[in-house]
């Protein structure tokens, strides 16, 4: 796929920046949208990647809720992969909150990047970032085994995450259907379940030193490591799935390639478990210097998400999560986030 240009929306995320990793190695041109080209801090892995390679990544800015700041990023791309979309805790007593900071912008987003794909006719597949939590509520599961074909329409405003499951919905659903009205244009949409995997490092430098800043980490990169150094003490015990950020990244760009792909959804889990098994089982095992105990917390209905058709459709296999965790984990300790003890 060498010299192919495509876009990636919100590129210092998390699943974003395995994204623009993966996407340079295979030889893409690559525009990276960021809201701030100034914010040094989140930016530190990417403007280094950049440096490395210059003549094949480009990095924009976008704002989600200004429509028209894509048009530039877009133009020219065949693929838009729109990773973009806000992921944190918000108390289900706020709700007006989790209206205006989680679905307004999650949806608005969505609508300004298509919007901008709808003004060039370069651009033939979108790939979009969505979500099990589009798929299935895990509070209030509407069937024992979730597929592709499944959406979440019980979620509520005033349920623990429930903004965050809404707004990712909604997101999904407003995708759908702007293609109804441009069939020019592919969509595929990637469901990952939990997403875990190493922290990519900022390697302009290899002097990491504890403690780091734990607020440079993503949402489910910190709540691993709050396990690893005691401040967490209770695990949950609600089912969930759990995938590889390499693994997630990989999807997006299989999605792309795969002309078979379009119109799809694909499920991202690589085994379905509660964090108390992660934590107490793979953890505890994997790192007995860090003393990690944890009780068992608030547990829920049980359910599975399948992803074979994931596997099968794309031509992959998820790692092993034991892999994933110590990958993870490893990667915390080395980038000082958590610190070493040997």
């Amino acid at each position: 796929m060498s010299g192919k240009r495509v876009c990636v929306t919100g590129a210092s995320g998390y699943i974003a920046q395995h994204l623009v990793h993966q996407l340079v190695q295979r030889g893409y041109n690559v525009k990276a949208t960021v809201r701030n080209k100034n914010d040094s801090a989140k930016l530190v892995y990417l403007n280094q990647l950049k440096s490395e390679n210059e003549n094949s990544l480009e990095i924009v800015e976008g704002d989600l809720l200004q429509p028209g700041s894509f048009d530039k990023a877009v133009e020219g791309c065949e693929t838009v992969f729109h990773t973009a979309s806000p992921f944190f805790f918000i108390p289900p007593d706020k709700k007006e909150e989790g209206e205006q900071k989680l679905i307004k912008v999650a949806v608005d987003g969505t609508k300004n990047v298509l919007e901008s794909v709808g003004k060039t006719d370069s651009v033939k597949r979108v790939v979009l970032t969505s979500s099990v939590a589009a798929v299935i509520n895990p509070l209030n599961p509407h069937t024992k085994e979730a597929t592709g074909e499944d959406w979440n329409t019980n979620s509520k405003l005033e349920d623990v995450m429930g903004a965050y499951r809404i707004s990712k919905t909604k997101a999904e659903q407003e995708a759908w259907a702007w293609t109804k009205d441009h069939p020019n244009v592919d969509l595929v949409a990637i469901n990952p379940a939990f997403v875990v995997g190493p922290v990519l490092p900022p390697v302009a430098t290899k002097d990491f030193k504890f403690p780091n800043k734990p607020q440079s980490l993503g949402t489910s990169c910190d709540t691993l490591r709050k396990f690893l150094v005691g401040e967490n003490k209770t695990a949950a015990t609600m089912h969930l799935g759990w995938v590889d950020v390499r693994d997630i990244a990989l999807m997006h760009i299989l999605s792309a390639e795969r002309p078979h792909a379009k119109g799809n959804r694909y499920i991202g889990s690589a085994k379905q478990c509660t964090q108390y098994d992660v934590i107490q089982g793979i953890m505890k095992e994997l790192y007995p210097k860090y003393n990690i105990d944890v009780s068992k917390g608030p547990g829920g209905p049980e359910y599975s998400v399948i992803a074979e058709k994931s596997e099968k459709d794309l031509g992959f296999k998820f790692r092993d999560l034991k892999e994933t965790i110590k990958d993870m984990c490893d990667s915390l300790i080395e980038l000082g986030y958590v610190e070493k003890k040997e």
